[in-house]
C-alpha cells in the first residue's frame, strides 16, 4: 500500500518553512513592568510646580527660580524690607493652614496661580538662599579671616598688657584712671582700641613696666600694630561702602526680584485665605512680615499713701 505524502506547513505568508523552535520564542515579558519613560519627559498635563520636590534654602530652589524673578518687570520690583527667615517661617505656617482646604480653594477662586502658591516654601528658600549670597558679598571673605585671625592673637597681648597695668596702678607707679577707663572696653573694636591705649601707655611709664612687670617694648609694638591692622579692617558704623561690585550687584538685583515675586504671590494667597476667614484672616493667616508682640502685664496700681489723722 503506498504511503501518503503528509502536506508541507506553510508558514503565515504561505511560504514553505519550519515552525519556530522553543529556543527562538520570544521570551514573555514581565508583568506589571511598563517601558522606563525617557529622561527629561513629563505625561502631559502633569508638569511639576518650579521648585517642586526641592530642599529647603537649598541652590536648587534658587536656580529654580532665578529665571522667574528676572523677568519680573523692573516697575514691580520693590525695596529690598524682609526679614527673609521670617517670611519664610509665615509662608510655612500659612501654607499648613490653608492646603487641608485645597480642593475648595482651587474650585472656588480657579483664576488664582494655585501651583506657584502651593510652592511658595521653595520660593521663600530660594530668597533665604539669595539673601546669604549678598551677605557673604557685602564683605571680602579675606578680610573677614585677616581681621579674625589678627583679634584672636590680639586679645591675649591685651589681657597680658591690661594685667601689668593694672597691678602698677594697684601699686601707685602708674595713674589708676586711665587703665579704669580702658577696663571698661567691649567688643572687638573696644579691644582693639584698648591695645593701642595700652601700648601708649607703656609709651609714658615705660620704666615702671621694665622694672616690675614682664612686658617689654616688643610686646607694646606688637599689640599696636595688630590693633591698627584690625581697626583699619572694620567699617565704621555710618560710614561710606564702597562700590560693590558687578557680581556683587548682580546677587542683589536677584535677592530683590526674589523678594518682591514672593510679596505678590503672598498676597494672592492672602487672597485666598480671606475667602475663608475674614475678618480673622490675621489669625490664620498673618502677614509677611507679621510678629506676635508679647502683651506687657499691667502695671498694678499703687495705693496711696494713707492721710494722717488731722
Amino acid at each position: 500500500m503506498a504511503k501518503t505524502k503528509k502536506p508541507k506547513r506553510l508558514d503565515k505568508k504561505g511560504a514553505k518553512g519550519k515552525s519556530p523552535s522553543p529556543a527562538k520564542k520570544a521570551a514573555p515579558k514581565p508583568a506589571g513592568k511598563k517601558p522606563a519613560a525617557k529622561a527629561g519627559k513629563q505625561p502631559a498635563g502633569k508638569q511639576p510646580a518650579v521648585g517642586a520636590g526641592i530642599g529647603i534654602g537649598s541652590e536648587s530652589a534658587y536656580q529654580a527660580y532665578r529665571a522667574a524673578a528676572q523677568a519680573l518687570p523692573a516697575a514691580e520690583v520693590r525695596p529690598f524690607r524682609l526679614d527673609v527667615d521670617l517670611a519664610a517661617h509665615n509662608v510655612q505656617g500659612a501654607i499648613a493652614v490653608l492646603r487641608p482646604q485645597k480642593s475648595v480653594l482651587e474650585t472656588a477662586l480657579p483664576l488664582l496661580p494655585w501651583a506657584e502658591l502651593w510652592d511658595l516654601p521653595q520660593l521663600a528658600a530660594a530668597l533665604q538662599f539669595a539673601a546669604v549670597q549678598v551677605d557673604r558679598s557685602a564683605e571680602p571673605a579675606a578680610t573677614a579671616v585677616e581681621r579674625n585671625r589678627l583679634l584672636a592673637a590680639l586679645r591675649p597681648l591685651r589681657s597680658q598688657l591690661l594685667l601689668a597695668a593694672e597691678s602698677l596702678a594697684a601699686s601707685g607707679l602708674i595713674p589708676a584712671r586711665p587703665v579704669e577707663k580702658i577696663r571698661q572696653g567691649h567688643g572687638s573694636i573696644d579691644q582693639a582700641k584698648d591695645a593701642i591705649e595700652l601700648a601708649s601707655l607703656f609709651a609714658k611709664h615705660e620704666s615702671a613696666f621694665l622694672k616690675n612687670s614682664p612686658i617689654r617694648r616688643e610686646h607694646a609694638k606688637q599689640a599696636a600694630d595688630a590693633a591698627s591692622t584690625v581697626l583699619r579692617l572694620f567699617t565704621p558704623q555710618g560710614a561710606h561702602r564702597h562700590a560693590p561690585s558687578a557680581d556683587a550687584k548682580a546677587q542683589i538685583d536677584v535677592r530683590d526680584r526674589l523678594a518682591s515675586l514672593l510679596l505678590l504671590r503672598f498676597s494672592d494667597l492672602r487672597a485666598a485665605g480671606y475667602y475663608l476667614f475674614r475678618d480673622a484672616l490675621d489669625d490664620h493667616v498673618p502677614g509677611l512680615q507679621s510678629r506676635i508682640v508679647a502683651k506687657k502685664k499691667p502695671t498694678p496700681p499703687i495705693d496711696p499713701a494713707p492721710v494722717p489723722p488731722g
